[in-house]
């Protein structure tokens, strides 16, 4: 059936397969995203209300890690690139925190 649709649109000169194509990128994108706050779950959100609540001395467990940094990083980069309406101002707050927060321990 499928390969019955695939051969009319390719030789009609469709855009089909490309569309589906691109969702196919875009799924995948959405599932590494999704796999790495289910890895590590502080990096969901923006990170300004863990950042807040670090500064003002309430101990939250994996806030200021090397971890939540990269699978921050990562996942806002693949959450825009799977198309969703992502906000990279609260993210990046939260990466320079941890940035922040690791250069007086070198």
């Amino acid at each position: 059936q499928f390969f019955r649709v695939y051969d009319a649109t390719y030789f009609k000169g469709t855009i089909f397969f490309g569309l589906l194509v691109l969702v196919g990128f875009n799924v995948v994108y959405a599932i590494v995203a999704g796999i790495l706050v289910a890895i590590e779950p502080i990096a969901a959100g923006s990170g300004i209300p863990e950042i807040k609540c670090y500064l003002n001395g309430v101990r939250m467990p994996r806030v200021n890690r090397v971890r939540t940094l990269i699978a921050k990083a990562v996942g806002v980069l693949f959450s825009v690139a799977g198309g969703f309406l992502v906000g990279k101002e609260g993210p990046m707050i939260h990466s320079g925190a941890i940035i922040g927060g690791g250069i007086p321990q070198l």
